[in-house]
């Protein structure tokens, strides 16, 4: 029997998920939670993060993603979910340290195309060059590492 288009989509998540968590969320002091309840949406941008929940659904960390059949951008999926993921990690540090939109989708695809992740789903495609503006020199401290731990690039 064929898949759905979401259980396809489930299925390509499982299938890379160990791989993601190990190479990467693993090496944090501070792991995303278990669970993160992901949307698939018509309409909207192609990620999006919400650190308490979708309107009108339960509490907790979620994320809503275009259908990637109709997405402007042909990134993965999984990408995605990556992207947003890491978006809400450094949620508490952007606000704390008032850094701009521009800026902080320039860590967030830093991280995103680290060799770790790479190596796991091939090139990522940044959208910060979309952006202009540096690098803040102390980026890699958006995310507290495991001592040695920290990815490379």
């Amino acid at each position: 029997m064929a898949c759905t288009p979401i259980e396809e989509l489930r299925n390509q998540w499982l299938a890379q998920y160990p791989t993601l968590f190990e190479a990467f969320f693993a090496r944090m002091i501070r792991h995303p939670p278990f669970s993160i309840k992901v949307h698939v949406t018509k309409y909207g941008p192609g990620g999006s993060y919400h650190a308490r929940g979708l309107a009108g659904r339960s509490a907790g960390w979620a994320i809503s993603i275009k259908d990637p059949s109709i997405v402007r951008f042909p990134w993965s999926f999984n990408q995605t979910i990556v992207h947003e993921t890491i978006e809400l990690l450094i949620s508490d540090e952007v606000r704390r340290r008032h850094t701009s939109k521009p800026t902080k989708e320039a860590i967030v695809d830093q991280y995103c195309s680290c060799n770790e992740l790479q190596a796991v789903y091939d090139e990522y495609p940044k959208q910060g060059e979309r952006f202009a503006g540096p690098l803040p020199e102390d980026w890699q401290s958006y995310i507290s590492w495991q001592v040695g731990k920290a990815p490379s690039w």
